[in-house]
């Protein structure tokens, strides 16, 4: 009899170190901003293989395993060079799939084929409008961000926005609450 302690359900994962952004606030980036922090850069790069993700999912711990998540602690998800490969094998496994980004890297065809899979929900960290998301998401655009969303939900995606709000922001949460019920966002989250 297998200890249920050895039964996956769960896998929450941090699958790269890589980001394109800055966030002042960001443990991987370092003395607020200034460039990536000492841990990344002794540690370079780092992404989880493919064949481990594979391996993990066909082990016979994860037999009941029904939900496989990726945070961004250390790293953007979709900044994995191999994110594709990695989103529609484990899609293939059927289980269900919840990313937390940015939002502001690759090309919209990306993000509308992303949109296209069962059971994918995106987390999209937007920290305010045009004029302020930069401030605190240093060095991602706003308008490439919408536009990938926009790809997404066009393409029959789930999508959260997540907006943490700051003083320099704290002014914009109804309008962004608004814009994101235009463009398509299933839910519209402060914190």
């Amino acid at each position: 009899m297998m200890n249920t302690m050895e039964i996956l359900h769960r896998i929450d994962s941090e699958i790269t170190n890589r980001c394109n952004a800055g966030c002042p606030l960001c443990p991987r980036t370092g003395d607020f901003g200034a460039g990536v922090s000492e841990v990344v850069h002794k540690a370079g790069y780092r992404d989880v293989q493919v064949e481990t993700i594979k391996n993990i999912i066909e082990s016979k711990s994860a037999t009941d395993l029904k939900h496989f998540s990726y945070c961004g602690n250390y790293g953007d998800p979709f900044m994995h060079p191999d994110i594709s490969e990695i989103v529609n094998m484990v899609s293939s496994h059927g289980l269900t799939q919840r990313f937390d980004t940015n939002g502001g890297m690759r090309k919209p065809d990306f993000w509308k084929e992303v949109g296209k899979l069962s059971g994918v929900a995106i987390n999209f960290a937007i920290d305010g409008l045009r004029d302020t998301n930069h401030i605190y998401r240093v060095k991602t655009d706003f308008d490439k961000i919408i536009e990938n969303a926009k790809a997404f939900i066009n393409s029959g995606g789930h999508a959260d926005w997540v907006f943490i709000v700051f003083e320099h922001n704290q002014h914009q949460v109804d309008e962004a609450r608004e814009l994101a019920k235009k463009i398509g966002f299933k839910s519209f989250f402060t914190k």
